[in-house]
């Protein structure tokens, strides 16, 4: 049985290049809410209700690593997460 950290290191691209990524899109005037959304669901479907709890370690394992930008994309993908239909953890904001 695979822990949430090997989950989590399982799925967790480079962080450096995702948060490049979604920066150079916003700079070519590119939405990168769409990309978080597909992200969140995605997560969803592989993992079930759990996603939550994995986005939500992602982000803070990267607030430990100091990676504060990636770790605002993973709080954007918790949130999108929490506010999906039939989740039964609603988003605060």
């Amino acid at each position: 049985m695979n822990s949430n950290t090997d989950v989590i290191n399982s799925i967790t691209p480079n962080p450096y290049t995702m948060a490049n990524i979604l920066v150079e899109m916003k700079i070519m005037g590119i939405d990168p809410d769409p990309f978080l959304k597909i992200t969140a669901l995605d997560l969803l479907t592989q993992y079930g209700p759990g996603a939550i709890e994995i986005s939500d370690n992602i982000e803070k394992s990267l607030i430990l690593e100091r990676d504060y930008k990636s770790a605002k994309l993973w709080h954007k993908i918790t949130h999108y997460l929490k506010s999906m239909p039939g989740n039964d953890t609603k988003a605060a904001h």
